[in-house]
């Protein structure tokens, strides 16, 4: 396999990558693609052999939409969101993919092998990010698309894994695809009525991306809601998108599960596990797109975004336990 590191021309790679890795500050918001200094979890990037890096991680022990839960356990979705930081600062820093090109998640797939990591400590848990590379494609010698594949590990114990196909888009050819896989967009839907809070295991209204309505029913195996978001959200949206950022769809997934394991007259008792998600087509934010779960087993629920096209936008499975 031919080497693709320091294609660029940029020279992110003397510039970000660190000897050893350190948990004092986190690395420049340009790095991971953030607006805010409170959403960056990544604080360094160090080499770890030919296409392997090791990045730390710092996760808060408070955060604005990932908060802890009862039991003082830490939000699993960090992992993804620390997967797709890293990621993409890989990208930059360990082979010198431009900035001001734009990223695509089109497949995630995260698993927790251990939910006592999870737990929130007296500090900020340094968390290690192991990561190693493959399915390379290049042109004209820059990185346009790569498999990362993801440990995380606290006080040395790997506690998740997962993987994702990143691709890498000049913005050339970024509004190219949008315009491709994206549908005009259709009128703004009215405000509906939300899922009440503690049936999708959040606390604060604002917070719920499922609409209620007469599709769903507790106690069923299958079920939709409308998704409804709201752009000026400070963590689901750090920065103006026009489009249904990954780590939305993930969040209306994680909903979508836990509403539907719901029993009726009961509060929820799942935890999420995971997922496994393909990311097909592009959501326009205020585009009519709907949620559609059915479980498949006792702990794992399929679900699929949809809008007015033929295919679905988003589809793949959530484990819950």
């Amino acid at each position: 396999m031919a080497k693709v590191r320091r294609l660029g021309t940029v020279g992110t790679s003397s510039t970000y990558l660190t000897q050893g890795l350190n948990w004092t500050r986190s690395v420049p918001l340009e790095l991971v693609h953030r607006s805010a200094e409170s959403e960056v979890l990544i604080t360094s990037v160090s080499r770890d052999g030919d296409d392997a890096y090791l990045l730390a991680a710092r996760w808060p022990r408070e955060h604005t939409f990932y908060r802890p839960d009862e039991a003082g356990r830490h939000d699993p979705m960090l992992v993804a969101e620390t997967m797709r930081q890293a990621g993409i600062a890989v990208a930059h820093a360990g082979y010198d993919v431009p900035f001001g090109t734009q990223f695509i998640m089109a497949d995630i797939c995260f698993y927790l092998i251990s939910t006592t990591a999870l737990i929130v400590g007296t500090g900020q848990p340094g968390i290690v990010v192991s990561l190693s590379c493959s399915e390379f494609v290049c042109r004209a010698r820059l990185l346009r698309r790569a498999r990362f594949h993801v440990g995380l590990l606290r006080d040395g114990v790997r506690f998740a894994y997962g993987s994702g196909l990143l691709v890498c888009l000049p913005a050339g050819a970024y509004e190219r695809l949008r315009t491709r896989r994206s549908l005009p967009s259709s009128a703004p839907c009215h405000r509906l009525p939300r899922v009440h809070p503690a049936v999708v295991g959040r606390r604060w209204e604002g917070d719920v991306l499922l609409c209620d309505g007469p599709d769903w029913r507790r106690g069923s195996s299958s079920a939709s809601w409308h998704v409804q978001v709201d752009p000026a959200h400070p963590a689901l949206f750090d920065h103006p998108l026009d489009h249904l950022p990954g780590m939305v769809q993930l969040e209306a997934f994680r909903q979508a599960a836990l509403a539907l394991t719901t029993p009726a007259g009961d509060a929820n008792r799942h935890r999420f596990l995971g997922c496994d998600v393909r990311f097909l087509r592009m959501a326009q934010v205020h585009a009519s797109v709907r949620c559609r779960a059915r479980q498949l087993a006792s702990h794992t629920v399929h679900v699929e975004l949809a809008d007015d096209g033929p295919t679905p936008l988003t589809e793949g499975s959530v484990l819950l336990g």
